[in-house]
């Protein structure tokens, strides 16, 4: 959650987001480290009324 709210900010002048309470000190914690990403699922799906193919990627965080 921290490593998106990061990366949100990075790109824009100001952030709003509303989070539990029971967050605030694990985001303090990890606000600056950087996280792995890879890739567990990857899915591809097709749909016949439009002919476009469309990709599904399922990425989870690998944190401390």
């Amino acid at each position: 959650m921290s490593s998106t709210l990061l990366r949100v900010a990075s790109k824009h002048n100001s952030v709003i987001s509303v989070v539990g309470k029971g967050h605030l000190q694990g985001m303090k914690k990890h606000w600056k480290q950087p996280i792995e990403q890879k890739i567990v699922l990857k899915v591809d799906m097709y749909y016949d009324k439009c002919s476009t193919k469309a990709l599904k990627v399922v990425a989870i965080a690998e944190g401390e």
